[in-house]
């Protein structure tokens, strides 16, 4: 009868253990998501229009340098040596201007750093922004069999025009329609001849606060010229294909929806590693 006693207290005594570790938890996220500075983020994670599970997936694949990893999660968490950081957080007294060293216009912070301010004409200083474009596109390619490239992908250099039985893909190229269309460049033109239809992708990587406004403005952008290729080329169908991530990682409910419509289940670990 003691030894039953026994196993049930150790029962009880594990299930409090654990709901303690539950709310000891949890009250630690209450503290993070109250931070003025460094709660930014899991502030934004949470939002309805945000996929937290995707968001983090790349944490648990594994694929980037833990030094990688590292810095990710500093700018995450808004704990890197901005100038405005240490003047306010650090309280380094010797700075008495926060100004950005690049631009000398604004205040350095990271939402500045990350929006393209005007870093100086330094190349090193400069995101490439063609990057992912390029790297999607080559693996649509090879997908498609388009090509049999095997060079890295921050090495390819994209075709204009591709072009087998099955597929057409365009890189970069103006679309000539019987009007003006100031908006006539996406990154990627891709089309299913069999089908007869044709997906215009264009990838955005803005700050955390501006994912839904780059969303709706792709679309916005592009919708006359998918009125116009779906005439001119008679297709079925014209999908307008905005890929949007934050600069911090943040994934968009419409991301992974947007890669199976052009082809690439399974695409977002690879996206995010760019």
């Amino acid at each position: 009868m003691s030894s039953r006693r026994a196993k049930i207290k150790g029962v009880k005594d594990h299930s409090a253990d654990a709901q303690n570790h539950i709310e000891l938890q949890q009250e630690k996220i209450n503290i993070w998501s109250q931070k003025a500075l460094h709660g930014k983020h899991r502030y934004h994670v949470t939002q309805e229009h945000i996929n937290e599970r995707q968001s983090y997936s790349w944490l648990q694949d594994g694929q980037f340098f833990p030094e990688t990893e590292g810095f990710m999660l500093a700018i995450q968490d808004q704990v890197i040596a901005t100038m405005n950081y240490m003047k306010y957080i650090i309280k380094d007294t010797p700075i008495t201007d926060e100004n950005c060293r690049k631009c000398h216009q604004q205040k350095e912070t990271i939402d500045h750093i990350t929006s393209h301010a005007k870093l100086s004409l330094d190349p090193s200083t400069q995101l490439d922004i063609t990057l992912q474009p390029r790297s999607f596109t080559k693996k649509l390619a090879i997908t498609n069999k388009l090509i049999e490239n095997t060079d890295p992908y921050y090495n390819y250099t994209p075709t204009s025009v591709l072009e087998n039985n099955e597929y057409k893909l365009y890189w970069g190229v103006e679309i000539h329609t019987d009007k003006t269309i100031p908006a006539n460049r996406p990154d990627i033109v891709f089309q299913s001849k069999a089908d007869k239809v044709t997906y215009l992708t264009d990838i955005a990587i803005p700050k955390d606060t501006n994912i839904q406004n780059a969303y709706a403005g792709k679309i916005s952008k592009y919708t006359e010229l998918a009125i116009e290729i779906k005439r001119l080329w008679k297709q079925n169908k014209v999908t307008i294909v905005p890929l949007i991530m934050s600069i911090a990682g943040l994934t968009p409910n419409t991301f992974t929806p947007h890669l199976q419509q052009a082809w690439t289940n399974g695409y977002t670990k690879y996206f995010k590693r760019l």
